[in-house]
């Protein structure tokens, strides 16, 4: 049913794929609701409200369907304009936004403790510090500045700087495409601070988005969308064989003077004995780093001076552990690029993992009942109760899942369309429909106001929103994501365009 009314919205309304409803439950419709039918048994043998499940993610779509047929006149007006509209200053003013949030995370999370300063000098220790750099932060600035860079900032430049350069390849404007590469790889590794490849995503799918949009004919579509993916791709796989380079460990990366300099001695403690507490290697570090890394830390941490204590190099000795054993054997024989096994991966984290984790939720509120509005991600400011439900989670079920790992840093969130209804059923359901329903009237008064030359980004943003919210708190999107962030960029933008318009229209 709901396949026939997408189709059907399509063929009659055009523009209504360009509202953020429609997006959103096209994402629910193909990470949801088709695995609840491939995997139907599976669901029905492992949790007992299997139906119930079932029935509220079906009645969550068919509602959102029913509003867009409802609110025709809220689809966006005119059309989308051609990327020949950006010029230069578009990505100088990108770079004038993006250069500052940078700078404000950087100013919590040095960049010598960075999981891109470890990829650079340090690889072995890459999956250390990514824990390190994003999770320690905190609900500071930084994290909040952070993800409206990887979510909002970082995509608009990707998109930008990528259109502008093949104009200038187009003119003989041969400086100006390599000034263009530039920006649009500094907009990639800056989305990569975290070393975090699923943090990629946004740009993936901004890209994809703008330019399919900003080309009328259908080939060019094809070419650019082609060309802009195999062009991150490499990105993404120069970013894996990085770390996998080096034979020595601990050469540059000092864990214990990132943690002095952030305060966090104790959550790093708790860190290093949870990744030593599995029996198999977790994180990439052998049992001879992690034992140096603990020590190192309770020397900085007691108040002595580190710089007494030189930086120790370890080889390179981790060994496979069990799950990545039994991959190896069931790939053996068979010869696989690095790059198909990546893009598998990325896949997976983009379109399994969702409907994998929400499954998790819904066995935790079996297991042990319903956590209440304490699940709310700012319920601690409000309520003296207040449960961490992506941890709980994570350390229940997808500790499991991993062989045992159970890092302390580790979460496993999900969307609000799935964990509202199975917190507080009917009421969650209720509640999740109507955040969608403003999210959309927001958006599209935004694109009311947007020149068409700025609408593509506008549904870019719809896009990245719409697949953050599979994996994320409505709160969490908002602020964390950057959602609330890129509304407030494009509606500057939109508002300096109008400016210049008449100012034109003036003389």
């Amino acid at each position: 049913m709901t396949s026939v009314g997408i189709f059907f919205l399509c063929r009659v309304r055009g523009k209504a794929p360009a509202r953020f409803a429609f997006v959103l439950i096209g994402f629910v419709h193909l990470c949801y609701q088709w695995p609840l039918v491939l995997f139907s048994t599976v669901v029905v043998e492992r949790i007992q409200t299997a139906w119930s499940l079932g029935i509220f993610v079906h009645v969550f779509v068919l509602a959102n369907l029913l509003w867009l047929f409802l609110t025709r006149r809220m689809d966006p007006p005119g059309a989308f304009a051609q990327a020949e509209g950006f010029k230069i200053q578009d990505v100088l003013a990108g770079l004038i936004v993006i250069i500052p949030l940078v700078v404000v995370y950087l100013s919590k999370v040095p960049f010598s403790c960075t999981a891109l300063y470890a990829l650079l000098f340090d690889p072995q220790l890459t999956l250390l510090a990514r824990e390190f750099s994003l999770k320690f932060v905190g609900m500071a600035a930084a994290a909040y500045s952070y993800g409206a860079v990887a979510n909002v900032a970082a995509p608009f430049l990707v998109s930008m700087s990528f259109m502008v350069g093949v104009i200038a390849i187009r003119k003989g404007q041969y400086i100006y495409a390599v000034a263009m590469v530039a920006v649009f790889v500094g907009a990639v590794l800056s989305a990569l601070l975290i070393g975090a490849k699923g943090m990629l995503i946004p740009s993936i799918l901004m890209l994809t988005v703008t330019v399919a949009l900003w080309n009328n004919s259908w080939f060019m579509r094809f070419v650019g969308v082609l060309s802009s993916l195999v062009f991150l791709g490499c990105i993404l796989v120069a970013f894996e064989l990085s770390k996998e380079r080096g034979n020595s460990v601990g050469r540059n990366y000092d864990f214990a003077s990132c943690s002095l300099q952030m305060g966090v001695c104790e959550k790093s403690a708790q860190l290093l004995e949870s990744v030593g507490a599995r029996k198999v290697i977790s994180l990439g570090i052998s049992h001879n780093v992690l034992d140096y890394l603990k020590e190192r830390l309770d020397i900085g941490c007691s108040g002595k001076d580190l710089s007494l204590y030189p930086l120790k190099t370890f080889p390179n000795d981790v060994k496979l552990g069990a799950v990545e054993k039994k991959g190896a054997e069931q790939n053996k024989g068979a010869e696989r690029s690095r790059g198909v096994i990546y893009a598998e991966a990325l896949f997976y984290r983009a379109f399994v993992t969702p409907f994998q984790v929400s499954i998790w939720h819904n066995m935790y509120v079996l297991d042990h009942g319903s956590p209440g509005m304490g699940a709310l991600p700012l319920a601690n400011r409000f309520l003296d109760k207040h449960i961490n439900m992506p941890e709980q989670v994570f350390q229940h079920y997808a500790s499991v899942y991993l062989g045992g790992d159970k890092t302390s840093t580790g979460t496993a969130p999900t969307g609000f369309m799935m964990a509202y209804p199975a917190y507080w059923g009917l009421l969650g359901l209720l509640l999740a429909v109507s955040v969608v329903l403003v999210v959309d009237v927001v958006f599209s008064l935004l694109m009311a106001f947007c020149p068409s030359r700025l609408r593509p980004l506008a549904v870019g943003l719809m896009v990245v929103s719409s697949y953050n919210f599979l994996i994320s708190d409505f709160g969490t999107v908002l602020l964390s994501h950057g959602l609330i962030a890129g509304w407030i960029i494009l509606f500057l933008m939109s508002f300096v365009d109008k400016l210049k318009q008449r100012d034109r229209n003036a003389v």
